[in-house]
């Protein structure tokens, strides 16, 4: 947000990496015992009742994980329309060069970032908030705020940035807010 506010991340919370622990142990085993049947012979990869109750246990955990992401979303899209902005403004980010990066995969995944816009977008039209998407590759963490001056490269891991041609630090995420309400305002 444009005034230093940050929405925090679901995914690091600790109901949902306690699940997504549980997860992953319950698809070990769920692994082995698979695994197991591949050593037998005549009854190879039948399925048990105790792989079926596995199953049903692991779709329960991931549809448990969806519904708090869901809620967290719906929860804190309410709370940015509630506050009757004059227009909300987000960037059409390139989701799929993102997910290309391995290393980075898993967590643009579990942003939901397009769940989020649409969530976002259904609310604005419903209290009659003007939504705006900015260009894809429209330089908002790497603009400064202030001067306007366009970083040449800003790589992910850099978080704070300091501005050569005025001198002002930076954090990326604020900057890029206030440059896309500077956007928003220019549309």
């Amino acid at each position: 947000m444009n005034d230093g506010r940050k929405i925090p991340n679901i995914n690091k919370s600790q109901e949902i990496r306690r699940l997504n622990k549980k997860l992953k142990r319950l698809q070990r085993k769920l692994s082995r015992k698979y695994e197991k049947q591949k050593e037998g012979g005549v009854n190879r990869y039948k399925k048990t009742k105790n792989i079926i109750k596995l199953e049903c246990l692991i779709r329960k955990v991931h549809k448990k994980i969806k519904d708090i992401r869901t809620n967290y979303l719906h929860q804190e899209t309410a709370k940015l329309v509630k506050a009757k902005p004059e227009f909300v403004c987000m960037e059409n980010l390139n989701i799929k060069g993102m997910v290309k990066n391995h290393k980075l995969a898993k967590s643009i995944q579990e942003q939901t970032f397009s769940e989020f816009r649409r969530i976002i977008e259904y609310k604005c039209k419903w209290n009659n908030i003007r939504f705006i998407v900015a260009d894809k590759y429209y330089p908002s963490s790497k603009t400064c705020s202030e001067c306007g001056y366009i970083l040449d490269k800003l790589s992910l891991s850099t978080r704070k940035w300091i501005c050569p041609e005025c001198g002002v630090i930076h954090d990326r995420d604020v900057n890029a807010a206030i440059n896309l309400m500077k956007y928003g305002k220019s549309a």
